[in-house]
């Protein structure tokens, strides 16, 4: 039997209390940004359907103070996102703990109709690593951050790396059309043999992936593409602007498999590109590390790599097999 027993923060004081071990010092006293920050997200609904799990001394005749905490998100794309559980125990005790809080927050995530986790972590965080395989959670790749920065200007694509069907090739804004079933199939069909995160894509249907794409950002469907060519779909270009960063986000590029391979997602980040007020702004975005392919066509129209996470995941009805 172990020593603790992990609930569901209710309330203001447990908030408190959780937060408190997960951001390393007291907010009963004084004003703290990251309270305030968080709190003001619930008010204004920023945050969906967050939750905070705590774990309570259960030892005989002792209070029950605070042992450990997770934090998460579910979120109307049917993913939770953990951040790594902090404990105040340390050695073999410490570890359990923290196994047993990400799958605690797995199992409720799945109860509220979640149905997959994850989980983006720094590459050096080797302890919460760790504790996420330990538990279920499993790391899957490395996604890199890259930036174009501000000030760039329009891409000028070389002529020969002009696609000779070029002239028959539109980006299309989505506008009112953006969750039309045309449009679900056809970011369906741009995840079939993708090599960006593969083992997410592989299973992850269209609405709910176009639900994952609308958080990022400020959405607005003007700014997302369709790529025509004559009257054919044949892929997606989806831009979010980020108004705390003044730039904006490649949200997702994919083409369909029979599109590729032709200089037209080149193609679609020159057209973007050649408006003047995107290419001012500066634009950044995350690749999987392992899709070389993408990484040089990024660096070759001015984007460097800034960064890199890893990313943990795993299909919460995997966890219940």
């Amino acid at each position: 039997m172990s020593n603790w027993a992990i609930r569901s923060a209710k309330g203001d004081t447990d908030w408190r209390t959780g937060l408190s071990l997960i951001v390393g010092h007291d907010l009963f006293s004084g004003t703290h940004r990251e309270w305030d920050h968080l709190l003001e997200s619930f008010q204004t609904n920023q945050l969906d359907r967050p939750q905070l799990l705590l774990a309570e001394s259960q030892m005989p005749g002792s209070q029950k103070n605070c042992m450990g905490s997770l934090f998460f998100l579910m979120q109307a794309d049917g993913s939770a996102s953990l951040t790594p559980p902090l404990t105040a125990l340390s050695g073999v005790e410490g570890e359990t703990l923290a196994q047993e809080l990400i799958r605690t927050a797995m199992q409720i995530a799945e109860k509220n109709g979640c149905t997959f986790a994850q989980s983006l972590l720094e590459p050096d965080d080797t302890r919460s690593h760790h504790r996420l395989d330990a538990a279920g959670l499993p790391r899957i790749g490395g996604l890199l951050m890259m930036q174009r920065p501000r000030g760039s200007g329009p891409i000028s694509i070389p002529a020969e790396r002009i696609p000779k069907e070029a002239a028959e090739l539109r980006l299309i804004p989505l506008g009112e059309q953006h969750n039309a079933s045309e449009i679900v199939r056809l970011l369906e069909q741009t995840y079939e043999e993708s090599q960006d995160f593969p083992e997410l894509v592989a299973r992850k249907d269209g609405f709910a992936g176009l639900a994952t794409h609308r958080l990022q950002g400020c959405f607005d469907p003007n700014h997302w593409y369709c790529l025509m060519h004559r009257e054919t779909r044949c892929g997606l270009a989806l831009l979010s602007w980020h108004a705390e960063r003044e730039e904006w986000e490649l949200v997702y590029l994919g083409l369909r498999k029979e599109f590729r391979r032709q200089g037209w997602a080149r193609y679609s980040i020159g057209q973007l590109l050649s408006n003047d007020e995107l290419a001012e702004a500066g634009m950044f975005l995350g690749v999987d590390r392992r899709n070389l392919a993408a990484i040089r066509l990024y660096k070759s129209l001015g984007f460097f790599v800034t960064g890199e996470h890893v990313v943990h995941f795993c299909w919460l009805s995997d966890q219940a097999d």
